[in-house]
């Protein structure tokens, strides 16, 4: 629930919990169509059709809008910070509690698949992997946070609506590929489509 996020906030943030209710009639939030509405599972589809008529009927505006980003860039900056930033904090954490980081081994008993191939390809980074998160960092962050700023301004918004997978829940074993729609993707990329963006721009969801 909403309660619940916000007392996690607090205790992470060391914030008091004293947020006021928003009143839903009046409120105007966003259908971010292009990039997080597309390509759905049918049966999110259904779902998340429901919940912006729920929304609808308790006064909320919609407003149709274009955060004008890509899957593409999301992935590519999420993917160079993440690279950049893993075992360097990995290595730090466990430092600050006195235990060794032998990333190697780390990296052996990840239990996922498609996760431990990424994190095995941090083991051997690519020469220029300290430039990329460097340019991913500051240039390409930045300009996915002023394109969500830029939105919001736009259309006047309070917030953003929209799934939070494409597809439901993978089964267990569905760790490289998972179907949608008929086509096979990747698992790891299908399910962070819609949620990175907002982690990569430093936006709460």
């Amino acid at each position: 629930t909403a309660a619940d996020c916000a007392l996690l906030d607090a205790v992470l943030c060391g914030a008091p919990l004293d947020l006021e209710p928003l009143l839903l009639p009046g409120l105007r939030v966003g259908v971010p169509g292009p990039l997080f509405w597309q390509n759905l599972d049918p049966e999110v589809q259904r779902a998340g059709q429901a919940v912006l008529a729920a929304l609808q009927n308790a006064g909320v505006v919609l407003v149709d809008c274009d955060v004008g980003i890509t899957v593409d860039q999301c992935n590519q900056t999420g993917m160079a910070i993440a690279m950049g930033e893993t075992l360097a904090s990995l290595r730090d954490y466990l430092a600050s509690h006195g235990q060794p980081f032998d990333a190697v081994h780390f990296a052996a008993r990840i239990a996922s698949a498609d996760v431990r191939a990424i994190v095995s390809t941090l083991l051997a980074p690519a020469p220029d992997t300290l430039a990329t998160y460097q340019q991913a960092l500051t240039q390409q962050r930045t300009a996915l946070q002023k394109a969500f700023a830029d939105c919001f301004d736009r259309h006047r918004l309070d917030a953003l609506v929209f799934p939070t997978a494409p597809r439901p829940a993978a089964r267990i074993g569905e760790d490289d590929n998972v179907m949608l729609n008929g086509e096979a993707v990747s698992t790891f990329f299908t399910f962070t489509r819609n949620v990175g963006p907002g982690s990569v721009a430093g936006l709460p969801g």
